[in-house]
């Protein structure tokens, strides 16, 4: 009797051990499915993190051209500034002859104009470039920038200007000018300047 009773004990306990083992079996198996997908999660990003690494290399890569680049256009740039003042300074004198020209035998002595590209610095004696038209009044005896001058001065030495530089180009170009067409350039003349200036 009591070699069953202690058989049974064994068995139940036995089975009780099992039962608890088979539980914890299935707690493990849920917590390695449950590693699995974050494994899986960190693999994924991991392949993300080196996917960004690669175009956070890539962007450098282009950065560092674009810098290089924009460099080199600065240095043109600089470049390009010096050859248009060249082409001024190389213009200037035919230009200026030919407006004062136009200016002479259109209204008289009075106004002749100068092309001023340099001008010296506050400081020291180098020059900076400039780019200015001063005309010269002989009625006045006195200089100053065609920006501050009357509106109608500045219509007449204005047209010269353009007409000037318009013969400088033709001439240049190897062609000749016969004919000028003028369009509403006579609104700050008064009605005899603006017949006079038409004539």
């Amino acid at each position: 009797m009591k070699a069953d009773e202690t058989l049974e004990g064994r068995i139940k306990e036995q089975k009780e051990t099992i039962e608890s083992a088979s539980k914890d079996l299935d707690s493990l198996r849920k917590e390695d499915s449950s590693l699995r997908v974050s494994l899986g999660g960190l693999k994924e990003a991991l392949k993300l993190i080196a996917a960004a690494r690669e175009q956070l290399v890539k962007l450098a890569t282009d950065i560092e051209a674009l810098d290089r680049e924009i460099s080199e256009w600065k240095i043109i740039e600089k470049a390009m500034e010096g050859i248009i003042t060249l082409e001024i300074d190389d213009a200037g004198p035919t230009v200026t002859a030919i407006t004062n020209d136009i200016l002479h035998t259109c209204y008289g002595p009075r106004f002749s104009v100068n092309i001023k590209t340099q001008d010296s610095k506050v400081k020291g004696d180098d020059m900076k470039e400039v780019f200015d038209i001063i005309v010269y009044d002989s009625e006045r005896d006195e200089s100053k920038s065609l920006s501050v001058m009357s509106g109608g001065e500045e219509t007449w030495i204005e047209d010269a200007i353009t007409h000037g530089i318009s013969l400088f180009n033709a001439s240049r170009a190897g062609g000749s000018t016969r004919l000028c067409f003028l369009m509403k350039r006579t609104a700050g003349l008064p009605r005899s300047g603006g017949r006079s200036s038409w004539r």
